[in-house]
């Protein structure tokens, strides 16, 4: 058991040192449910990449988050590419903001929540208030306008940090 905030919370997690290319939606998901969070950081080449978005898609929760490391970095130019190949079709995922190299992604059906500036202001105000120089650079952003923050892409208003 550990103290967090306190209350009592026992660790229930499991480690899996596997490819996601040998592990199934229903393996996964009668393993540990549909997660509400996950971060796709591992391999940075287009193939691997490509399929931890497809894995997360089928068994990502209808309120949960995917970020995805490394997404417009000029070192990674497969991650780039397996973003914009996923997004080339319909998909249940949509890309909702950009912060610190990571491109989160939630289902479409909350989408609108999200993306609503009435409605996305925790993720807006863990910006805003940030003590770091890229927090400092949305607030005199956003003080100018929207546009400088929030940005389509694929269809998808995404908000950027």
């Amino acid at each position: 058991m550990n103290e967090l905030f306190g209350e009592s919370v026992e660790a229930n997690y499991t480690l899996w040192k596997r490819q996601s290319s040998s592990i199934s939606k229903e393996e996964l998901v009668a393993e540990i449910g549909s997660p509400r969070f996950i971060s796709i950081d591992g391999a940075h080449d287009y193939e691997n990449v490509f399929r931890d978005l497809e894995l997360a898609e089928k068994t990502l929760s209808v309120e949960g988050v995917v970020a995805v490391d490394d997404f417009l970095n000029p070192l990674t130019l497969g991650v780039n590419q397996a973003v914009n190949s996923f997004f080339s079709f319909p998909r249940s995922l949509a890309p909702v903001a950009y912060i610190s190299n990571k491109l989160f992604l939630a289902h479409v059906s909350v989408e609108a929540t999200l993306v609503d500036p009435d409605d996305y202001e925790a993720i807006e105000a863990a910006i805003v208030n940030g003590k770091d120089p890229k927090s400092a650079k949305f607030r005199e952003m956003v003080s100018k306008d929207r546009s400088h923050v929030e940005q389509p892409f694929f269809g998808h208003m995404v908000l950027l940090s």
